[in-house]
């Protein structure tokens, strides 16, 4: 017997854990559905009451009002969420910009309302993400453009779809956003005294967690998903492309390359193997090292390094420092190109130069 259809709309998860609105379409005559940009459920159900109210309120513009929250929700459900590589920091952005600008009209938003969020996200007042409501803690100014850039984003994608701005109808004003202006901060890196002190201190995985992300100068996602699959003993090598990784993440402007296994890194590499080679990871699960590291930094007083990115800048630092280690060699490691290289790690290339000419001109 076929299942009677329902003409009651109602509301349901799918895998990517994220609640949608679902309602039968009569003149469609199929189910159609709308994302309530939430994994919270209790969020989910009050943007469903709003659904069930007025399903402007998810779907489009109430009368010629468009506000930041619909056009956030619009710019994720027709953009975001099928064109965006990492979609969890995109949600947590745009769960800061709803609580803040939500109900405000986004033809409203102007210089006064862009300095309250900026100063707000800088002391900690408002923020924090998704998963950290109650952890409030201060935002960087590069965080806060980040997210007004995203502000930004969104007004525009309502632009081109005629919703805002002088195509829309009726025509509106385009909100004027305010990003916080700021200096970019020198690369931070540990020393080898301090690398060194950190792997006497570290232990267990997270340990060898530090070992791979050092030798490899691999970013700490490619490493938490290693498989035993990516790793070639034979040839030495380990290739940083995940067997699972969506056509989105192979565009990524992050590459993912073959990095050779390291003398110092090899033991650690063939242990974990006979350890784990059967569970399919190369840790024997899928782990999350970014807390336990920052804490083993803030326990060693190294809290301003406290980043799992620092072991990636300190093996590109570290081999530059030596002198015999090119740009173009860094980079072939680091999946960088060369202009990066010499841009993010000057410090180390102008050490490297001075000691060249120091050379050449015998004083060293």
């Amino acid at each position: 017997m076929a299942k009677p259809i329902s003409r009651v709309p109602w509301l349901a998860t799918r895998k990517n854990g994220r609640w949608y609105a679902f309602w039968y379409d009569e003149t469609k005559r199929r189910t159609e559905s709308k994302s309530l940009a939430t994994r919270d459920p209790d969020e989910a159900k009050a943007r469903f009451a709003a659904f069930l109210t007025n399903q402007d309120a998810i779907t489009g513009q109430v009368g010629s009002r468009l506000t930041v929250g619909q056009g956030l929700r619009q710019y994720w459900d027709e953009h975001a969420s099928k064109g965006v590589i990492d979609q969890d920091r995109q949600e947590n952005i745009i769960a800061n910009l709803q609580g803040f600008f939500g109900d405000v009209a986004f033809s409203d938003v102007d210089q006064t309302l862009c300095r309250a969020y900026t100063e707000a996200r800088r002391q900690g007042l408002h923020g924090g993400g998704m998963n950290r409501r109650k952890h409030y803690g201060a935002a960087a100014d590069s965080t806060i453009a980040r997210e007004l850039g995203l502000l930004g984003t969104a007004a525009n994608h309502a632009r081109k779809n005629k919703r805002l701005g002088p195509t829309a109808d009726p025509p509106t004003p385009m909100p004027v956003i305010l990003k916080p202006q700021f200096v970019a901060e020198e690369t931070v890196w540990l020393t080898v005294g301090e690398f060194q002190t950190l792997l006497r201190w570290a232990e267990g995985d997270l340990l060898d967690f530090i070992m791979i992300a050092y030798y490899t100068g691999a970013r700490r996602r490619s490493i938490e998903v290693l498989t035993p699959g990516q790793i070639n003993l034979i040839q030495g090598t380990i290739n940083l492309r995940h067997p699972d990784e969506t056509i989105l993440q192979r565009r990524s402007k992050k590459r993912r390359p073959h990095v050779p296994i390291a003398d110092e890194l090899r033991p650690t590499i063939e242990r974990m193997l006979a350890e784990n080679g059967h569970t399919g990871w190369l840790f024997g699960a899928k782990l999350d090292f970014y807390y336990p590291f920052k804490q083993l930094l803030a326990s060693l007083k190294l809290e301003h390094k406290g980043f799992p990115h620092v072991l990636r800048h300190s093996r590109a630092t570290h081999l530059l420092h030596t002198g015999k280690v090119s740009t173009y060699h860094v980079a072939q490691l680091l999946g960088d190109t060369e202009e990066t290289v010499r841009r993010v790690y000057a410090h180390a290339c102008v050490q490297n130069l001075g000691d060249a000419i120091r050379v050449v001109s015998g004083q060293k």
